[in-house]
């Protein structure tokens, strides 16, 4: 496989390192890279990328988008494989949300499944979004270089909130039911599942019932509360594992599990393997 694609690599808004073409898939999983938010634009052939333990297949004319490397743990291609790769930092992706509640059903939506099939139409727009934003990257005499890439990047992501809406039609949802629900991630995006995993915390925090939270965390996204709780805690483990040199004993403490014991079970059903084979077997990964 050759890939002779140009790293490009500059800085938005004082971010450095917001947006990054890569030059091939593996190197989704270095260290650097381990929060920022990965958009994948396959134009031939494929890739299956192992997430949360669960095998996507990525083909022709599809879209992945993959919130941060911890959670991916193989990467595979074929040989005729041709695609894009742009890397986003964290905090070019918290700028570019569109003003309303749409980017939380979206972003629980990606977490399920992060690999959305384009319409040749849609392939099209995403093709050509992709290659304004590379070809734009080099115009550094430009007066307003840095204003003018993130704005061709949140026309690119508006796109994408636009296809993944058409496909996935969310059901109108009250204004009071959508806010809730939004606060009830920023207070998981805020860290608070470290050590509250308690439904009736953030029920309290929000002003509502444990069983009224969970209702409406159904009726957005199909899901229980509890299971974002869950899914939250378990990135988490998988990112401090491979990431990390932490003592199992200080990840245990930091997430408040109650002893190391009970820490080293959960692993083990998440991960299929005990917390130190699983760390054994990656520790390569993010060099």
């Amino acid at each position: 496989m050759h890939f002779s694609w140009e790293l490009l690599n500059f800085a938005l808004n004082m971010d450095t390192n917001s947006l990054i073409f890569l030059h091939s898939p593996d190197e989704m999983m270095r260290a650097e890279h381990v929060t920022a938010t990965h958009h994948l634009l396959c134009h031939q052939g494929n890739l299956t990328l192992k997430v949360n333990s669960v095998c996507r297949q990525v083909s022709a004319h599809d879209y992945a988008i993959l919130p941060g490397a911890p959670l991916l743990s193989e990467v595979s291609w074929s040989d005729d494989y041709r695609g894009d790769l742009m890397v986003l930092s964290e905090g070019l992706v918290r700028r570019l949300r569109p003003h309303n509640n749409y980017h939380v059903f979206g972003h629980l939506s990606l977490l399920q499944n992060p690999v959305m099939h384009l319409s040749e139409t849609d392939y099209e727009t995403c093709a050509e979004d992709i290659a304004l934003i590379r070809r734009r990257t080099g115009l550094t005499t430009h007066l307003f270089y840095e204003e003018m890439l993130e704005h061709l990047v949140m026309t690119h992501v508006l796109n994408i909130y636009d296809i993944h809406a058409r496909q996935m039609r969310p059901a109108d949802l009250p204004e009071r039911a959508s806010e809730l629900l939004r606060q009830f991630i920023q207070l998981l995006d805020d860290g608070h599942f470290r050590k509250d995993r308690d439904l009736q915390f953030y029920a309290d925090r929000l002003c509502i019932t444990p069983h009224y939270l969970s209702e409406v965390s159904k009726r957005v996204t199909n899901r229980p509360a509890t299971y974002w709780i869950d899914l939250y805690l378990s990135n988490e483990v998988i990112r401090l594992l491979t990431t990390t040199d932490r003592t199992l004993t200080d990840i245990a403490y930091d997430l408040n599990f109650s002893s190391l014991s009970y820490f080293t079970r959960y692993a083990q059903k998440l991960l299929g393997m005990s917390p130190t084979n699983f760390r054994q077997r990656n520790k390569e990964r993010f060099r």
